[in-house]
């Protein structure tokens, strides 16, 4: 049987429960960001490793392609001084072929000349040995002109064979020429294969330096959204660690301020037209609501004393001018938040601090009882409400001494 539990203990229990629930939820809260933060840092120092070897790769690359393209460079103008010496090669055994085909048609017609001469000197070497017998001449005319003959036939004979010798030559010469041909024919076909595969070699490096372009550009958008979402981690623990910090302060404030007196008198138009010594007594505060502190006791947070008083009021009430002057300052200022301080005459000046909004501009004119400004909570104090102060010749005078509470 589980023991029951009185009221009170009951109710104090629970609050123990929602007090440490509420704890636990804000320190998940605050390092669950945290752990966040360290896996996104984590993941962008990977990130940054991975990308600078992407762009050393892509670097290598870019030089595999400028090595590859200085290669085709030098197989292109090999091939064009390639295709040059074909050329020439070429007008060479065409000239070769020409001359050839002339030196066998200057052979074949002294050859044809040649057996027409022989066969010409047959004939008629018969027909004059005939001619001289039956006739009776000199038959040593006719061994002459055989011996011409004869030296003609040979020097025909000696042409022919030069003729053959120059063709025999120009034969050799086109062979060189056409093996020379063939091998450079050879040698363009291997510039060309090698030129092809240079140039494949070369796109396929484009092509990876391309999707290496792609990748440092995707790496680089992750890198930067990483760090967006770093900070907005950031930004978040600063927000909850600032509600923390908000949350404790009013925690204290509630464990060292205790409500002093209640206000619910508001200044109004009757007392204007009075100087503010004439008001001595007879002030009323500018806000409804609770007075938490007293003028000079130490402040909990820091042991200062204060040199006003704070009126806890709901947020966004009205801020009464306890008194008719002129507004010489109305602008935010540091720890007190939106301010406004009005100037009475005499040396004598009021100051409302952590206000809302500000109704009122430096220069304006007011009457008392004129609504000035909003309760808000824009300075150091966690809760909404008005910090109060009075004083002459910049002195601070305790407000409470003035007014009339109750």
């Amino acid at each position: 049987m589980l023991p029951t539990l009185s009221g009170k203990t009951a109710f104090r229990l629970i609050r123990i429960l929602t007090a440490i629930g509420l704890c636990l939820i804000f320190h998940y809260a605050i390092a669950s960001p945290k752990e966040d933060i360290q896996l996104i840092r984590k993941r962008i120092g990977t990130l940054e490793q991975t990308r600078n070897a992407t762009q050393r790769t892509r670097k290598e690359t870019l030089a595999a392609m400028q090595k590859s393209a200085v290669a085709i460079s030098r197989i292109n103008k090999s091939l064009t001084q390639l295709t040059l010496k074909k050329q020439k090669v070429k007008t060479q055994l065409a000239a070769l072929t020409k001359n050839i085909q002339q030196v066998n048609s200057t052979i074949d017609t002294q050859q044809n000349n040649l057996e027409t001469q022989l066969l010409q000197q047959y004939k008629s070497g018969q027909e004059e040995t005939a001619r001289i017998l039956f006739n009776g001449e000199n038959t040593g005319r006719i061994d002459r002109e055989l011996v011409y003959y004869h030296y003609l036939a040979e020097a025909r004979s000696n042409s022919i064979q030069s003729l053959r010798d120059n063709l025999s030559k120009l034969q050799q010469l086109s062979l060189q020429q056409e093996t020379e041909n063939q091998q450079l024919e050879h040698i363009e076909s291997t510039r060309k294969q090698q030129q092809k595969q240079l140039q494949a070699e070369e796109e396929k490096h484009r092509l990876y330096a391309s999707a290496l372009d792609k990748k440092i550009k995707t790496q680089g958008e992750e890198i930067i959204r990483l760090r967006q979402n770093e900070q907005q981690l950031t930004q978040l623990i600063e927000r909850l660690n600032e509600k923390r910090r908000l949350r404790i302060a009013r925690k204290r404030a509630g464990r060292n301020h205790k409500v002093i007196a209640n206000n619910s008198l508001l200044p109004d138009d009757s007392m204007a037209g009075r100087t503010f010594e004439q008001l001595r007594g007879h002030l009323h505060l500018p806000v409804i609501g609770e007075i938490m502190n007293r003028f000079g006791a130490p402040r909990a947070e820091t042991g200062t004393p204060w040199q006003g008083i704070f009126i806890k009021a709901k947020a966004g009430s009205p801020v009464k001018a306890v008194a008719s002057g002129k507004v010489v300052y109305a602008g935010n200022m540091r720890g007190f938040g939106n301010l406004m301080i009005i100037s009475h005459g005499g040396g004598y000046m009021s100051l409302y601090a952590d206000n809302e909004k500000l109704l009122l501009k430096t220069g304006d004119r007011v009457r008392a009882g004129d609504t000035i400004a909003l309760v808000g909570a824009t300075g150091d104090n966690p809760e909404p409400g008005l910090y109060f102060e009075l004083r002459h010749q910049s002195v601070p005078f305790n407000p409470l001494s003035w007014s009339k509470v109750r």
